[in-house]
């Protein structure tokens, strides 16, 4: 019997954290014991009670400080071996943790199996996936997040040696969390063989963009620390990683320049100071994955560059020196530049046909979603 642990931080989720937990408490099997942990961080709309209706679940109750410190709450006291973090507003497909508890049986090797998001816009009812990088997370996490909290599955001992979250956050939280996962050198894999439903609401902190650019902007800081350590990295991790890192902080810093000029410079700062150490000679990797990657994190700083309303003089020597070392992105036009981008972004994730087979595959979320459609 292994014992999974569910923690889901409740907010002023009322109208969703009942199927939530339900959906948490549906991956209970002959073999799999599953604990749901509700942290309800002060809520005012009846959620806490809506979450006491469910007998099987162990309830916590805070005053509001924010869901990484809910997390917490949860992990402090959780049991079970494995874990996920379930955000009230998401579900958890029938069968995700077996098929993610299969993935770490059978790769020993890892601490973290990441597998495939649905979103779900309620507004709309559209559909379409997250898109799931096929290898080395380790690298596309120093660019950007590169999934949903929720489709992530991992042992206790990751979390732990993580040092659970960071507090001070109020979103952005989970992406620091993957990178404090990596700081303390555990491994991700990536199981595309199931999925997870991801909720996005008016309520969904990720509509929250000013708020997210700043706390983005906190995260972009604390890359830089993990790329001191390339054992920490894939091959060639330390100057690729160098390479998302510019790119990814030079987003950052475009998302930010309509809202806080001051903190879109020191973005930029930023981002220079990644491109100098990455851009110092011409060494494209052996393997075909990790060339597709230094191409786009090239080109994506390249367009970003194009974007910015007052580029500083250094990110000009910067955007000179890789296109030195890469003419054929040199050759190319903004248009050209950006569709040579999309490109390279879509082959680095995971096949469309293999998301699709794996919802197909799942026809209680297929059902969900045709009543769905029905009732609206």
């Amino acid at each position: 019997m292994e014992n999974v642990s569910i923690i889901i931080p409740c907010y002023n989720m009322g109208a969703y954290v009942q199927r939530a937990i339900s959906s948490a408490l549906a991956q209970q099997s002959q073999d799999i014991a599953v604990e749901v942990i509700v942290v309800d961080d002060g809520s005012s709309d009846g959620a806490f009670d809506d979450a006491a209706a469910f007998s099987q679940v162990r309830l916590l109750r805070q005053n509001n400080q924010g869901s990484a410190a809910a997390r917490n709450a949860g992990l402090e006291i959780a049991q079970g071996d494995y874990l996920i973090f379930l955000d009230a507003d998401d579900i958890l497909p029938r069968g995700v943790v077996a098929s993610q508890l299969q993935a770490l049986t059978t790769h020993p090797d890892w601490d973290l199996s990441v597998c495939v998001s649905l979103q779900i816009q309620e507004d709309t009812l559209a559909t379409y996936f997250w898109p799931l990088r096929a290898a080395y997370l380790d690298l596309h996490l120093c660019h950007k997040n590169v999934t949903p909290l929720h489709s992530v599955f991992l042992r206790k001992t990751a979390a732990t040696a993580a040092g659970g979250f960071n507090p001070e956050l109020r979103a952005c939280n989970d992406h620091d969390f993957f990178l404090r996962c990596l700081r303390a050198g555990q491994h991700f894999g990536i199981n595309a063989d199931t999925l997870v439903l991801y909720w996005l609401h008016a309520g969904s902190i990720s509509r929250h963009t000013p708020n997210l650019a700043r706390h983005a902007a906190f995260v972009c800081t604390e890359i830089e620390e993990i790329l001191r350590n390339a054992k920490a990295l894939s091959p060639n991790g330390q100057t690729l990683g160098f390479q998302a890192h510019a790119a990814g902080s030079l987003n950052t810093a475009l998302r930010l320049q309509d809202i806080d000029e001051k903190l879109s410079h020191k973005m930029q700062d930023l981002s220079v100071q990644a491109a100098e150490r990455a851009y110092t000679h011409d060494d494209p990797p052996q393997d075909a994955y990790l060339a597709r990657c230094r191409l786009f994190f090239a080109a994506d700083f390249l367009l970003r560059a194009r974007s910015l309303h007052h580029p500083s003089h250094t990110l000009h020597t910067a955007v000179r020196r890789i296109r030195a070392l890469i003419p054929d992105l040199a050759r190319l036009d903004k248009q050209a530049l950006q569709a040579h981008c999309k490109a390279l972004d879509f082959s680095l994730n995971c096949p469309l046909p293999q998301m699709q087979a794996c919802l197909e595959g799942c026809p209680e979320i297929t059902t969900f979603i045709k009543n769905l459609h029905a009732t609206s």
